[in-house]
């Protein structure tokens, strides 16, 4: 009856689940790795804020107090990261 098409889409892509992907490819939670020196163990991929989850990478490292300390780093440094541990 209608003389109009449906328009097709295409399926949205789920942007938060590749930049949780992209961050498990450089690091699994346990895994160790290297930054400017310090060593530092990864704990999360992903950070619940009251405005909705952020991929993230949450890393633990001792400082030299002997001090558990935490770090963040986003999707859009990975190439750093990557660079500083093959």
């Amino acid at each position: 009856m209608w003389p109009f098409k449906k328009k097709e889409t295409e399926p949205k892509r789920d942007t938060a689940q590749e930049a949780i992907d992209d961050l498990r490819s450089f690091r699994k939670i346990g895994q160790k790795f290297n930054y400017m020196g310090v060593n530092m163990i990864v704990e999360s991929h992903y950070y619940f804020s009251p405005y909705g989850g952020i991929p993230r990478i949450k890393a633990a490292y001792k400082n030299e107090h002997g001090e558990i300390k935490h770090a963040e780093f986003l999707r859009r440094e990975l190439p750093v990261l990557r660079a500083e541990n093959p």
